[in-house]
């Protein structure tokens, strides 16, 4: 009695299962629709009312629009589009319903449009990608769908707009960013996301416009300015993002226009202005970011115009 039981569950064996390792109970079918003007829309191959093998779609003007390959419902292989012109518009390569390969497009004019490569289903190596007069727009590193490595951005005029270091999909290095013509314009330092290091940004002419420190995606310590002829903006101090100490600031021919005081981000304490010829314009007190004390202003050549007493904001 064994025997017969035998035989019969492989012969079932046979029947269900094809070579693939799915369980296939139909015979595979051919599916046709078609345009208003007769003409074949679409052709995919069937199994078990899912599709399986190739499938074409058409353009009503008979144009070959794109083919995909299935495997028992789910893309795999080669996905190819057109353009209406029959120019190649991209190429895809499917795994299990996943990306998985080299992935291109291309402009209507047949230039290369993007390239990278897929693997089950995320980004994965270099990804690049280039504008339609043929320079190069973006080249990008990944790793499991994360960027990871160096990412550089052109400008379409073929000079480089920016560049940074990725580690693991944040920001980790060195970021640099350029003027139109190329030129430097800024750059900072980033850990783990953040930026967390020295800062500088500069003028067109490579004269250096600010400097400052960053710890933890936060200013911390002192931040400068200047103007483009050199001479020094103004001057801030900072403490875990907060203003925090001296904060001053000079006019373009050098003199001193204010300076005040911070404290936990509030002005607190002292604050004074000149006049452009360097003399006293104002003296004014803070405390916790409200008015407390005497305010004092002067005219340009040096009369009291003003003076009034403060506190808690409110004048006396």
């Amino acid at each position: 009695m064994t025997k017969p039981i035998t035989f019969l569950f492989a012969l079932t064996f046979l029947f269900l299962f094809s070579g693939n390792g799915f369980v296939y109970g139909d015979e595979p079918e051919v599916k046709r629709e078609y345009w208003d003007n007769g003409k074949l829309r679409l052709e995919g191959n069937y199994r078990d009312g899912k599709l399986d093998g190739l499938s074409t779609y058409f353009y009503e003007n008979g144009i070959k629009m794109f083919e995909v390959h299935f495997k028992y419902g789910k893309k795999d292989g080669l996905q190819t589009h057109w353009y209406t012109n029959g120019k190649k518009w991209y190429e895809r390569h499917y795994k299990y319903g996943k990306k998985d390969g080299l992935d291109t497009e291309w402009y209507i004019n047949g230039k290369a449009k993007f390239k990278g490569h897929y693997k089950d289903g995320k980004k994965h190596g270099l990804l690049t990608s280039w504008y339609e007069n043929g320079k190069k727009d973006f080249a990008r590193h990944y790793k499991d769908g994360k960027r990871d490595g160096l990412y550089t951005s052109w400008r379409e005029n073929g000079k480089k707009w920016y560049e940074i270091i990725f580690k693991d999909g944040k920001k980790d290095g060195l970021m640099t960013e350029y003027y139109g013509d190329g030129r430097k314009w800024y750059e900072v330092i980033f850990k783990d996301g953040k930026k967390d290091g020295l800062m500088t940004e500069y003028y067109g002419d490579g004269r250096k416009r600010s400097k400052g420190n960053y710890k933890d995606g936060k200013r911390d310590g002192l931040s400068t300015y200047w103007y483009e002829n050199g001479k020094k903006w103004y001057e801030r101090h900072y403490k875990d993002g907060e203003k925090e100490g001296l904060d001053a600031e000079w006019y373009e021919n050098g003199k001193k226009w204010y300076e005040v005081f911070f404290k936990d981000g509030e002005k607190d304490g002292l604050g004074t202005e000149w006049y452009e010829n360097g003399k006293k314009r104002m003296e004014k007190h803070y405390k916790s970011g409200l008015k407390e004390g005497r305010w004092t202003e002067w005219s340009k050549d040096g009369k009291k115009t003003y003076e009034k007493y403060f506190k808690d904001g409110n004048e006396e």
